[in-house]
């Protein structure tokens, strides 16, 4: 019925609590209700169902747990190159963006600039090898590109897709097999 939502080490007993299949009324939502004036913080999803915080939690999951893997390399290797505190600055940018319009963004963007952030990818990690650094995360990264790439033409134009009809096509994308996991599921 409800789950942590948040993290933990940078808010400690604030972090935020979710519920969902809170039926108005109910013996559930008065006793959150409590719960709240106690101190909790807790938000209920309106309209929800049983699962759908557990739902959210492991997507939230996805995201950080994915950020967290990838940061932990790109920092490693932006410290060997002695840039770690100007890479920030080169961050900057996505910090002033709020993070939803940055995240759709890049589902917007990924089809047209699949192949190209391919390469780019490509590149990164030529880098990485070249300073003795083992990526884990990149070559997944590029896989994810070549997916893309491979089963979706982009329009020749350069333009980008509203968000909506990008993630209809993601999800598409995501939804074929790919030979690894035809593979993964034979064995």
């Amino acid at each position: 019925m409800w789950r942590s939502w948040g993290a933990i080490a940078l808010t400690g007993a604030r972090t935020s609590m979710i519920a969902a299949g809170v039926a108005p009324a109910s013996a559930s939502e008065r006793a959150l209700a409590t719960l709240k004036q106690g101190g909790l913080n807790l938000s209920i999803i309106p309209e929800s169902q049983a699962g759908d915080a557990i739902s959210l939690k492991l997507l939230r999951s996805i995201f950080t747990k994915g950020l967290e893997a990838l940061t932990t390399e790109c920092l490693a290797a932006a410290e060997h190159l002695g840039v770690r505190h100007a890479l920030y600055d080169v961050l900057a940018d996505i910090d002033r963006t709020p993070l939803h319009e940055f995240l759709e963004m890049l589902v917007r963007t990924h089809i047209v600039h699949a192949a190209r952030r391919k390469k780019e990818v490509e590149r990164a990690h030529q880098q990485m090898t070249s300073l003795g650094l083992d990526s884990l995360m990149l070559p997944a990264v590029q896989a994810v590109f070549t997916r893309t790439e491979s089963r979706h033409t982009a329009d020749p134009s350069g333009n980008s897709l509203d968000t909506e009809d990008a993630l209809r096509l993601l999800i598409d994308i995501c939804q074929q097999p790919t030979a690894h996991n035809r593979q993964t599921h034979v064995a």
